[in-house]
Order: C-alpha cells, then structure tokens, then sequence
C-alpha cells in the first residue's frame, strides 16, 4: 500500500504538469481528494521510517551483499569463532552444529571449546577450504572435521568437494563418521559432477557426509536463534540486517 500510494502522487505530479483537458481534470481531482483522505496515513509512514528507518541495510547500501570472500566467508567465520570479536564465546558455533547436523551421532554430545580450530580461507595439500571447524581432541576417536564450501552464485572447481573429501580421509586419517561436508548455496543445491562425481556425492549424501544447506532457510534459521541469546544491542542489530540481506538474494533456478 505505500507504494501504491506514492505511485499515486507521482501520477498526481504528471497530472498536474500536462494540459489539464475536462477528463484529466477529473482524474486530478480523484487523486487529490485521495492523497486528502491518506495523508494522516502519510505523514505516519513517514515518521516511521525516520524513526526505524526499515529499508537502511549497510550491506546492501555499500554494495556487497553478494561478495562471498570479502563479506560472507568472512562474516560467518568470525560468529563460528570461539575467539571471534562478538564476544559470545561458543554460542554461534554450538548452535551452528545443533541447527545444521540436529540428531547426527557423529557429533559428540558436549564439546570442550579450546580444542576447537576455526579459520577461513585454509590451504591444505587439496585446495584452499572456504571455512574449517576441526575439533582437536586429544582423543583421535573424539575429533571431526566440518569443511564448508561456500557458492554465493560463484562456480565449482574441478574436483572441489572430491579433494576436500580426499584431504579428510587421507591426510588427516578421519573416517566418514568423523567427517561432514557442508555444501552452502544461497538456496540448496547438489555440487556438479564437475566438482564431485555422482557416484560419489550419492554415497557421502547416504552415509551423512555431504551436508547440503542453504543461506534461505538453514543459515538465516540459525542466525535468528542465535538472536534470541544475544545480550548486545549492537550485535543484534548487525546479525539482523544480514538476515535482511539474506532474505533478498535472488531465487537461482535450477538448470
């Protein structure tokens, strides 16, 4: 109804600039006797935006709402960080777990905070890892790996998900049941053959290995339970326009 509404004072200007012949007239008539009526209504709309200012999202304004490794990569493993500046210790990162992997028995059922390993942008031997949560336990048997690939509308690499897999089971020693692949997409979607065989993303998807996710709804749901806990006004406020900023990510049809 707002934009209607200023629609209709637009065309109240063009109305008003044109050679005002009989039936226009009764068209400018019309509009003004409805921008009377509405104008209460108006000036209310307008005190609310000047207070709340609902449209303002500083990620959408600076123009990097779609910018996976300056922005989204980045953003998300600072709340996954135990150490992050956030100041919420764990919080993000064991409701992250509880929210993406709920009823998995892979996981352990408590976690001890400092043996947890957060970074982005990890080499290793098989590729450079968007973000890694690797739980370094003392015990072999107790630790596991979460490697997040994440595709904000870029491409998959040749054998991507394959060589994470590989990086996992070879180099670190882990078996499947120690490992989780989470495969983010601003809506859910299967890696390509390119980066992963068939064959083999069927296999991982059945034994619980290959975690597919979306920032619409799994990662936007996560964000929004996390607020809930938030004692920080400033950092509510940043994690709800990036919501905001989620929620308008173009649909991606599927080929």
């Amino acid at each position: 109804m707002h934009d209607n509404i200023f629609r209709l004072i637009i065309r109240y200007s063009e109305l008003k600039k044109k050679a005002l012949a009989d039936k226009r007239q009764n068209d400018l008539n019309s509009i003004k006797y409805l921008l009377k009526k509405y104008s209460p209504f108006l000036e209310k709309l307008k005190e609310v935006d000047k207070n709340e200012a609902p449209h303002y999202n500083l990620f959408q304004v600076l123009n990097i709402q779609f910018l996976e490794a300056r922005v989204h990569t980045p953003f998300l493993t600072n709340l996954l960080d135990v150490q992050g500046s956030h100041s919420q210790g764990p919080m993000f990162l064991y409701q992250f777990l509880k929210t993406i992997f709920q009823n998995n028995s892979k996981l352990p059922n408590s976690f001890i905070k400092d043996y947890f390993l957060i970074k982005s942008e990890f080499k290793t031997s098989q590729g450079v890892i968007d973000i890694v949560i690797n739980y370094r336990h003392p015990r072999k048997e107790d630790q596991f790996i979460v490697i997040i690939e994440n595709k904000v509308y870029a491409p998959d690499q040749e054998t991507q998900i394959l060589r994470y897999y590989n990086y996992a089971t070879k180099t670190l020693k882990y078996n499947d049941s120690q490992i989780s692949i989470v495969y983010l997409k601003p809506y859910k979607r299967l890696p390509s053959e390119y980066s992963l065989p068939s064959d083999v993303r069927n296999k991982l998807i059945e034994k619980g290995v290959l975690k597919l996710i979306g920032y619409t709804p799994e990662i936007i749901n996560w964000l929004k339970e996390c607020v809930n806990d938030i004692k920080s006004e400033k950092l509510k406020q940043s994690i709800t326009q990036y919501i905001d900023n989620l929620k308008d990510f173009p649909y991606e049809e599927v080929e």
